[in-house]
């Protein structure tokens, strides 16, 4: 057993691409044009990834986890309506598109079935509406109208927005109207979330509260491996459907997906289409984790890294109905998308750290020798490490010895030297700066000094100044909340 995993550990980097990109886009887009689209996206998914995988694996989910996890996965992404790590502040909305191939069409993202547990999920058993669905032609004429369902004043509507008439919601009446509207390659659907409420971040954040005690009650009751895949599944489409984040929500849900099915000892998996999750079916959602995991286990048996793996897809076609009997003509049935190897490079993921981690593989010796010299989570990120340089490059040059010593350590890339240093010579704005990317850059911020002691330690023992004791106390907090301990007692003077 060993040797499998050994040997599938040295061969599976060449396929790590393959857990940050959708499949399905891979024959008409290569990995390296995907990832041109997105500059600085493969790093970001990795270290999310990493992070995620060395938290406790008690299969617990918290606010902390998942914004972490989006923090690292979009840091590299422009600010606007995304803000990493932090819950939307405004509505958000994303595009339904019914297929009629299972899942192998990267635009669908929906199905009819999973359209309807849709409706019955957050519009005709939620208690407190918070979502509505809009309907728009592609062309804004009297041919197309607008047309809406949402809430008001605690009753569902059927509006049409060009005259605008509200009736309410009859099920047997407008349900076929939105089936009919979703077939229609002239209109577009759309799931508005929050789109009627003010204070939209503490909604979201207390929506989300209640996601996570779903699950926890949920998976509490379980008793079989496939009660908690059903569990699984359920809440991370439940999350999607939430879209509690102005971007990222998809490789949200794909991280903490593959995090959840190992804490509870399920096999990872690999998704043809995780865009699927916006609007598929929960069978559909079930099928689609399992076909991800067979794929998976197919991966590791992989032995020639040098040679292209192939995906066989094993889910059947379904056909969906249009107006009376209309079949819409299905394009030709894809069996299988052939992968070929990439070599990531270390500035996008340490491949040992990778499999030891996020896949539980052991390195090969070669592997292990690389990780002793690289550290736990290998090179650092060089995008971060300059945008860090832009932001200390203010206090440099100045006719000052001690932000000379300060110049240096950045200049080197030890930011446990810098940050002592700055706590040393109380450059408070320097160390602030330094802790903002202590996650970012997986900076160390015990390690010691040649004596021993730490950056808690160099700030407590530098000279007391009245004037500036409220910025030290500040940064003493700062630095204890972040875990910063205290290696030594007395105070020497060596750096």
């Amino acid at each position: 057993m060993y040797k499998k995993m050994e040997q599938s550990s040295a061969t599976l980097s060449s396929y790590f691409y393959l857990f940050i990109t959708d499949l399905i886009a891979l024959p008409q887009r290569p990995y390296p044009i995907y990832a041109l689209k997105e500059p600085g996206f493969a790093r970001a998914y990795f270290d999310a990834y990493l992070h995620a995988f060395q938290t406790p694996k008690d299969g617990q989910i918290s606010h902390q986890l998942i914004k972490k996890i989006h923090e690292i996965a979009t840091q590299h992404l422009p600010r606007g309506d995304n803000q990493p790590g932090h819950y939307r502040h405004a509505k958000g909305s994303f595009g339904l598109k019914v297929g009629f191939t299972n899942q192998y069409h990267d635009d669908y993202n929906a199905s009819l079935q999973g359209f309807d547990e849709l409706l019955e999920k957050w519009f005709l058993t939620h208690e407190e509406p918070t979502h509505s669905l809009g309907f728009q032609g592609s062309n804004i004429d009297s041919s197309h109208y607008t047309y809406v369902l949402r809430y008001i004043n605690s009753n569902l509507y059927w509006t049409c927005i060009n005259t605008m008439r509200d009736e309410l919601f009859d099920s047997k009446k407008h349900i076929p109207i939105m089936h009919r509207l979703l077939h229609r390659e002239d209109y577009q659907t759309f799931l508005f979330v929050m789109r009627e409420r003010e204070h939209v971040s503490q909604h979201i954040e207390q929506q989300m509260q209640d996601w996570m005690d779903s699950y926890h009650t949920a998976m509490a009751s379980t008793h079989t491996d496939l009660e908690k895949q059903a569990v699984i599944a359920d809440t991370i489409q439940r999350l999607n459907q939430i879209h509690p984040f102005g971007d990222g929500n998809i490789r949200t849900c794909y991280i903490l997906l593959n995090k959840l099915l190992s804490d509870h000892h399920l096999s990872r998996c690999i998704l043809v289409n995780p865009n699927r999750l916006d609007g598929c079916s929960q069978n559909e959602i079930m099928q689609m984790i399992q076909e991800g995991q067979a794929l998976y286990q197919d991966l590791l048996n992989h032995s020639h890294a040098s040679l292209p793996w192939t995906a066989h897809l094993t889910s059947s076609r379904f056909y969906q109905f249009i107006d009376n009997d209309n079949i819409k003509e299905l394009p030709p049935l894809l069996k299988s998308i052939t992968c070929e190897p990439v070599n990531l490079s270390n500035n996008d993921v340490s491949s040992v750290n990778f499999s030891r981690i996020v896949l539980g593989l052991e390195p090969t010796e070669r592997q292990t020798k690389a990780l002793d010299t690289q550290g736990l989570f290998g090179h650092r990120n060089r995008a971060i490490e300059e945008k860090i340089h832009l932001e200390l490059t203010p206090y440099f040059n100045q006719n000052d010895p001690q932000l000379k010593h300060i110049e240096q350590a950045a200049t080197q890339d030890n930011y446990e030297q810098l940050l002592r240093y700055a706590c040393a010579y109380r450059k408070f704005d320097v160390a602030r700066i330094v802790m903002s990317y202590q996650d970012l850059l997986q900076i160390d911020i015990n390690k010691a000094s040649a004596n021993g002691k730490t950056a808690l330690d160099w700030l407590n023992s530098s000279t007391n100044d009245d004037k500036n004791q409220s910025e030290r106390d500040a940064l003493v907090s700062l630095l204890t909340q972040a875990g910063a301990l205290s290696g030594m007692q007395q105070a020497t003077p060596l750096l």
